[in-house]
């Protein structure tokens, strides 16, 4: 969640499941806007009950889903947002906004993280907004997608800096956040470590000089 130094995206970060219970007691206490996140399985597995909650309460508060398919934090494991169950076996898959909307949310909005720019429009919408709003952000975790390309036999073409392009803004490491991207000591340059990155080019898009490409590689 992004709570340490130098991110500190998060103001309180207290235990799995717990940010839908701390945002009703927040929404109840605080004037401002109070915005709570939760990944889709933790969603099913332990903040439910603190959903219908705010709904019930009427609160202020928005909601971030990180929606990835998987439980991405201990290792790809399948869950109730899977088509397929912990045994790897073809399960119902729960229909996230459908379930949102029969609990009462305000709105539901889906949107892609790879597409950043136009993920600003709906998150300011939704954080502005009166009542409880639901933001799913889909995109299945990157490990796991990464996994399939390769079970798949695709190749994985990762990003690169272009140094003569990159005038040392950092927008890439100050509103970016992914672990390929590091500082080159001797230049002050960005530099993408290649075993890390997946080629998503999702630095290029907070890039102001579009520095970052896909790398030359041979057929």
């Amino acid at each position: 969640m992004a709570f340490l130094p130098p991110n500190e995206f998060s103001d309180s970060m207290l235990a799995m499941g717990a940010s839908l219970g701390v945002s009703a007691g927040m929404a109840m206490s605080l004037e401002d806007k109070v915005i709570a996140m939760v990944g889709d399985s933790t969603l099913y597995h332990a903040a439910l009950p603190g959903i219908v909650n705010l709904i019930h309460h009427n609160s202020n508060v928005t909601l971030f889903v990180l929606d990835n398919s998987v439980t991405a934090m201990t290792g790809q494991q399948f869950n109730p947002n899977s088509p397929f169950n912990a045994g790897g076996h073809p399960a119902r898959k729960i229909n996230m906004e459908k379930m949102f909307e029969a609990l009462g949310a305000d709105s539901v909005t889906i949107i892609d993280p790879y597409e950043t720019r136009d993920c600003i429009a709906p998150i300011k919408k939704a954080i502005e907004a009166d009542g409880f709003n639901v933001i799913i952000s889909r995109r299945e975790c990157a490990l796991y997608g990464d996994r399939l390309k390769k079970e798949a036999g695709e190749k994985i073409i990762p990003s690169e800096n272009v140094k003569d392009t990159c005038r040392s803004i950092y927008a890439c490491v100050k509103d970016f956040y992914c672990p390929a991207i590091t500082i080159d000591e001797a230049d002050g340059k960005m530099v993408i470590q290649q075993d890390l990155c997946d080629g998503c080019l999702e630095c290029r898009q907070v890039c102001p000089v579009d520095a970052p490409q896909h790398m030359e590689v041979e057929k």
